[in-house]
């Protein structure tokens, strides 16, 4: 029985992490994006100077 409650708490917190490790993701895939976008952006403007 203690051994399945063990389970139970190390499970829960796995979920935890991984949650965690989920929304860190997410924010690095926004940030990136939105670099990306501004980069992009950046980079006509240029274009549009130079003509």
């Amino acid at each position: 029985m203690q051994g399945k409650i063990k389970f139970y708490v190390f499970k829960k917190r796995g979920n935890i992490m991984f949650l965690y490790w989920l929304i860190i993701l997410v924010m690095l895939a926004k940030v990136f994006t939105f670099f990306e976008k501004n980069k992009l952006k950046i980079v006509k403007r240029k274009k549009y100077t130079h003509r």
